[in-house]
């Protein structure tokens, strides 16, 4: 299935696949295979409606979607029927089957390719072989199979009797990664005659003179990593091979296959002389990447003799910075951007080649001034698939640091954008304990206009942040994580704010809290590093919203008494004040710490703030106590720590203030969007509390003016009119309501 996310949107039929692979159980009903066991694994599913059939490309898609997913057991497996689906391109990876599952599934079908990649047995002293697999297979399969691809499956070449001669028109065979070795090599290069294809890689053998069988028939040759034989036995067969159109003898010495080898590798000059002096027709790609000290007069004799050579593999050797190449030949190497874009994209399981070409990759892209779209593409699908590899993701994040960095992002497409950035956030929730790459996705992260102008998981960047700031105590990595994610909270929409709610992690609370205590008290004022504290103050509020845990969290953790000293340090700091308000008039709206509140030292700065010259913070301390006197009966009041009675009886200066800046436009009013207009028009009804009648009565017209525009002026006015007509309205705030309708 080729999703093509790359370079375009995903289609509705793959949403569709997708939609149904992830809740499987809603569009299936499961039975028990054995009545006398009940286990997940001895459960049949069939679909619920009997009357779907789906064809053979949506059935294909269906399994391989499953199987990439993870989700394919003997049970998903069991869906696949030839009553309800079709199956000609069978492919499965990463799967944990039976026997009978496998065979259920491969004798009902008519399949022309299959593909069946790291496969294990659900019995523990069994194992399933490649005899196991063809006798599985329907009689019309065994004549009609032209690709079988069983790499990567260790034990799959154990069994004694292999019946491949069965496979009668097979063309392509994959066996690279596995315990293949000469007596099957031997078994294949006579019983499988029409032979085109033929993989393997990094397996057993060590005796390729069987090939010879093949000499008319064989046209791509694949052998990375294997153990060759001596050098003129291995240059007399290939010389024989007189279709070969591919030939691959690349290696990578580092790898552990090479570790006890007993035999020598082959001189590759000598290999390279043999070709010239034996030509191969048609041979178009060769790749000897690896090989060592690769002469520039023997190479360059090779190409001459072969004009219609369009690849030359030449990774991990010194022969990539021979100036000897057609501009028109694909080369890989690490010397030249091309050449590393080629290595990126054809060795993606390479590890070593492509830890190389990416180091090279980031000495060339260090001084670009323009991004190149290509480049990233290739990036993040390296990144993509080598996610466990950690000597890869170090690698590649200080790449796309230099594609990326300032405003060079801006010309990449914006799906490969949305791919790369989300590839960056699962990186470092991949590898939460690595500094180093921590600090590298952060520093591509750090880009405030990419962060506000591309499309991303932007509630998994707020977790990646938050959890590599409870991880490190690194000042840099401290600062970063809190720029970036007090920048994507504050550029949250409706739905990412919603989700806000899923952050319950204590951890990330207390990370919070410590960063603001540590540059308070190590600093010996706040002002020594503003922007950490100020950014910290806004996390905190944005995570509070529909958050309870969060707020209880702020409660146990002693984020009070913290606050509580900041507002002392910030008293000439209003932007800071307004941030610590903000804050406090959210706790102030639940009902279960309202008490707790109350009895802290805390309220009494906050009323120390209603007089405050700043109006946006005045407003949020006439709010937080509002509140109190709404909601707290009069047997919580501690008269002997906090007095309200200038709140509760000298109105007039209240009102008077109100009346005075009821058209002005308060400054800060994004962090206004919490307000909750049910929650105010309740307030508006508390008649007993007629201060908290007056500061709901403003908050409503500050939220009218920022929901819907300072032109409208109705939604306020029909609820001041409604308090004017009511009876229970005491004449104070009738009076008050009144003057304010003239005022519009």
């Amino acid at each position: 299935m080729n999703n093509g996310f790359a370079q375009q949107p995903r289609t509705l039929y793959l949403l569709c696949i997708e939609y149904l692979c992830k809740n499987i159980n809603q569009f299936c009903s499961s039975t028990k295979s054995d009545p006398d066991k009940y286990s997940k694994k001895n459960l049949t599913y069939k679909f619920k409606d009997t009357s779907i059939r789906f064809n053979h490309t949506i059935s294909e898609d269906l399994l391989e979607y499953l199987s990439n997913g993870d989700k394919l057991t003997n049970s998903t497996l069991s869906l696949f029927n030839n009553k309800q689906t079709n199956i000609r391109k069978c492919h499965i990876k990463n799967a944990l089957l039976s026997k009978d599952a496998l065979k259920a599934v491969l004798k009902n079908h008519r399949i022309s390719e299959l593909c069946i990649n790291n496969l294990l047995c659900d019995s523990q002293n069994s194992t399933i072989t490649i005899s196991d697999i063809v006798s599985s297979l329907s009689d019309w399969s065994l004549l009609n199979l032209y690709h079988l691809d069983v790499s990567r499956n260790k034990s799959i070449f154990n069994s004694i009797l292999v019946n491949l001669g069965n496979l009668s028109n097979l063309t392509k065979l994959n066996v690279s990664f596995s315990s293949f070795n000469n007596l099957y090599l031997d078994i294949v290069c006579q019983d499988l005659c029409n032979l085109e294809y033929l993989d393997m890689s990094a397996t057993k053998v060590s005796d390729i003179r069987p090939l010879i069988n093949l000499k008319d028939t064989i046209k791509h040759l694949y052998m990375y990593n294997m153990r060759a034989s001596l050098e003129n036995e291995i240059i007399q067969v290939i010389i024989k091979l007189k279709q070969l159109q591919t030939l691959d003898l690349s290696c990578d010495i580092s790898t552990k296959i090479f570790s006890d080898m007993t035999m020598s590798l082959f001189d590759v000059n000598e290999l390279l002389n043999a070709l010239e002096l034996n030509i191969l027709p048609k041979l178009k790609y060769l790749d000897i990447s690896g090989k060592l000290k690769v002469k520039q007069e023997s190479l360059l004799s090779f190409i001459n003799a072969y004009p219609n050579l369009k690849f030359l593999g030449l990774a991990l050797t010194n022969a990539n910075s021979f100036d000897i190449f057609s501009p028109s030949m694909i080369v890989t190497g690490e010397t030249t951007e091309a050449q590393i874009l080629s290595t990126l994209q054809t060795y993606k399981n390479r590890q070593t080649y492509l830890q190389k070409a990416l180091y090279n990759l980031f000495i060339i892209t260090r001084n670009y001034k323009e991004t190149s779209a290509e480049i990233l593409q290739n990036i993040s699908d390296v990144m993509i698939s080598k996610l466990k590899s950690q000597s890869i993701q170090l690698a590649a994040t200080t790449c796309v640091y230099n594609l990326t960095k300032q405003n060079m992002y801006q010309k990449a497409p914006t799906l490969l954008l949305t791919k790369l950035i989300n590839t960056i956030i699962t990186v470092m929730l991949s590898f939460p304990d690595t500094l180093v790459l921590q600090k590298n996705c952060l520093i591509v992260l750090c880009n405030e206009s990419m962060l506000n102008n591309c499309i991303y998981n932007k509630l998994e960047c707020i977790k990646a942040t938050l959890e590599c700031l409870s991880n490190f105590k690194d000042q840099t990595t401290i600062s970063s994580s809190i720029a970036i994610c007090a920048q994507v909270c504050l550029n949250a929409d409706l739905n990412l704010r919603k989700q806000f709610k899923k952050i319950k992690e204590q951890k990330y609370l207390r990370s919070l809290l410590n960063t603001i205590l540590i540059h308070m008290r190590r600093f010996g004022h706040i002002h020594h590093d503003e922007s950490v504290t100020h950014s910290s103050l806004d996390i905190i509020f944005y995570l509070s919203e529909e958050n309870s845990d969060w707020c209880r969290s702020f409660i146990t953790l002693n984020g009070l008494n913290v606050y509580h000293e900041l507002i002392e340090v910030f008293e000439s700091d209003p932007s800071a004040l307004f941030k610590i308000l903000c804050m406090m008039y959210k706790l102030s709206e639940i009902a279960e710490i309202r008490s707790i509140l109350f009895s802290h030292s805390i309220s009494k700065g906050i009323k120390r703030l209603l007089d405050h010259e700043d109006l946006n913070i005045n407003f949020l301390s006439m709010g937080y106590i509002a509140n109190f006197l709404g909601h707290m009966t009069y047997s919580h009041w501690d008269w002997n720590f906090i007095k309200f009675d200038d709140m509760k009886y000298a109105l007039k200066p209240r009102i008077d203030f109100v009346k005075l800046n009821w058209k002005t436009n308060l400054s800060q009013m994004p962090e206004y969007k919490q307000l909750s207009l049910d929650y105010l028009l309740e307030l508006t009804r508390m008649h007993n509390e007629p201060f908290t009648q007056i500061w709901s009565i403003w908050a409503l017209n500050v939220y009218y003016s920022i929901n819907c525009g300072l032109k409208d002026t109705n939604s306020c006015k029909i609820v001041l009119n409604k308090l004017v007509n009511e009876d229970e309205t005491s004449p104070l705030i009738k009076k008050f309501c009144s003057d304010l309708i003239s005022l519009n």
